[in-house]
């Protein structure tokens, strides 16, 4: 509990005081074991920055969580321009949850790093290591940038999403490595404007898009395994298992389905059904709809227009 404390007074001193632009400093060389924190606004200065340059280690006592009746281990709410760079590593000791949980069908394990109402958000550099659940979680945040991450869970960690965004807009994610036992990204109600960029290797599998409605929509079925890949076509991240359920609406280009994948991993068990899209009225596409396929396996059924181009 003392580094609980500590870092707790640290964080009063620093977002309620009268210093312009603090730092919170996790110094190298030092692991501080903490309980469940949250880290509140808003502060007074303008900009908050956090230098996480040692380690963090969260409570392996489970009763902990109980008497704080959390769901995230760390969070940061209401806390404009903060800033977060990180060289040390953020270990959520998941497993005595993953243990615990598999006994019971009601437990709720914690988030590991909650943003909440943080607007103009910088995450750079962070490392985290089994989380309980989810890695990181985004809910209504406007304008952030998380570049650097490197995210890591075992495969068979259940549910430890590597990031879950909801409510938020003018989110980018770049230039990180993403390996958990479930989503690595997971987008989830009233995201606009995410934009994910550069990521690491990896797989993409058991992907649902079910019940969707396209409005005008510039690109409604899409996967593009080249996009920043190298020149010859090779991709890391290997995708399968993505299937697509009743999506129906209208497009304004006239390549309403496309499937782009490279020639070292391709697509497989790429399933289209109940896919009925039509040209805008608005802004209708110069040519009629066609579906263009490239190393993409798997099969489709009831599909306007026909993903003929889809090999078994």
């Amino acid at each position: 509990m003392q580094d609980l404390y500590a870092i707790l007074l640290a964080w009063e001193t620093i977002c309620h005081g009268a210093t312009r632009n603090p730092t919170l400093l996790v110094p190298a060389g030092k692991t501080f074991l903490l309980n469940p924190i949250d880290f509140t606004g808003p502060c007074k200065p303008s900009i908050v920055t956090v230098q996480i340059d040692g380690n963090i280690v969260a409570s392996r006592n489970l009763e902990v969580f109980d008497v704080f009746q959390r769901e995230r281990w760390l969070s940061f709410s209401n806390v404009n321009e903060l800033h977060v760079y990180a060289k040390g590593l953020i270990d959520g000791n998941g497993d005595v949850w993953w243990t615990a949980c598999s006994k019971t069908s009601n437990c709720q394990r914690p988030t590991l790093l909650a943003f909440f109402g943080c607007h103009n958000l910088i995450v750079n550099g962070l490392r985290t290591h089994n989380s309980g659940r989810n890695h990181i979680s985004i809910n209504n945040v406007h304008t952030a940038v998380f570049s650097n991450l490197h995210l890591n869970a075992p495969e068979n960690s259940h549910n430890t999403d590597g990031i879950d965004i909801a409510t938020s807009t003018l989110v980018r994610i770049e230039d990180s490595n993403i390996e958990t036992g479930d989503d690595c990204i997971a987008i989830n109600s009233g995201v606009f404007n995410l934009h994910i960029d550069r990521g690491g290797r990896g797989y993409a599998k058991n992907i649902w898009f079910t019940d969707i409605t396209l409005i005008d929509s510039d690109n409604p079925i899409i996967i593009n395994q080249l996009y920043f890949a190298p020149v010859d076509g090779s991709t890391d991240v290997k995708i399968s298992d993505v299937h697509f359920n009743g999506v129906r609406g209208t497009t304004t280009r006239d390549t309403a389905i496309n499937l782009q994948c490279s020639k070292t991993m391709g697509c497989h068990g790429i399933y289209l059904n109940d896919i009925n899209i039509t040209p805008s009225r608005k802004n209708p596409p110069k040519s009629r709809l066609t579906a263009i396929c490239t190393n993409a396996h798997g099969k489709a059924w009831r599909t306007t227009p026909a993903a003929t181009c889809l090999s078994p």
